[in-house]
């Protein structure tokens, strides 16, 4: 895993920004849609290059187009996004079932409109649980070079999540649990305060 190879220092910057967006994340919601939309094309872009060996080209390729459908669909792109990030979940839980082929693509296709449908109906909320879950991920990949300076305690970590196949998803879900309650309580205030 690259993350290893970081210095610590590098580290840092990612835990940081995944706080900021764990406890505040609702409040700058439209950007971190449209950057959530950024970073997925250019995961697609780089998936795609891959195959044609022109990742760099492909990845800003979708990450300019997909930004472009973040900024153009503003009244659906939350729900676009919850609905993506709720179909790959899905698809981790799918595909070690043995579902494949026509089954595969049928059951995540009706997940993907079930998914849109209800993030549709509470955008704030969805907002939160994203930018709790960017955060969560920005910060548990922050400590994967900080830890790298303690060799014992790393290969603890590194080890568990080997053993545990829950290990690794709990350690996001802690975080986001943790994110989503505090941004619902800030909100909740904010509300309280304009009136």
């Amino acid at each position: 895993m690259w993350l290893r190879g970081l210095n610590a220092l590098a580290g840092l910057p990612m835990m940081i920004i995944g706080l900021g967006l764990m406890f505040g994340g609702w409040r700058m919601g439209k950007v971190c849609i449209v950057l959530t939309f950024v970073a997925l094309g250019a995961g697609v872009g780089i998936w795609a290059g891959n195959t044609q060996g022109n990742a760099l080209v492909f990845g800003a390729g979708g990450a300019i187009l997909f930004g472009a459908v973040g900024i153009a669909s503003k009244e659906h792109a939350v729900a676009l996004v919850g609905a993506l990030l709720g179909t790959w979940i899905t698809m981790q839980f799918l595909v070690p079932l043995g579902l494949q082929g026509g089954t595969l693509w049928v059951a995540l296709g009706l997940a993907f409109l079930c998914i849109a449908a209800l993030c549709s109906h509470s955008r704030q909320e969805v907002v939160m649980i994203i930018t709790s879950f960017e955060g969560a991920a920005l910060l548990v990949s922050g400590l994967v070079p900080v830890l790298a300076m303690w060799p014992y305690l790393f290969r603890f970590f590194d080890s568990t999540s080997r053993v545990s196949w829950i290990f690794g998803p709990f350690m996001i879900l802690v975080p986001t649990t943790v994110g989503y309650c505090l941004q619902i309580a800030d909100s909740k205030k904010h509300l309280a305060g304009a009136t």
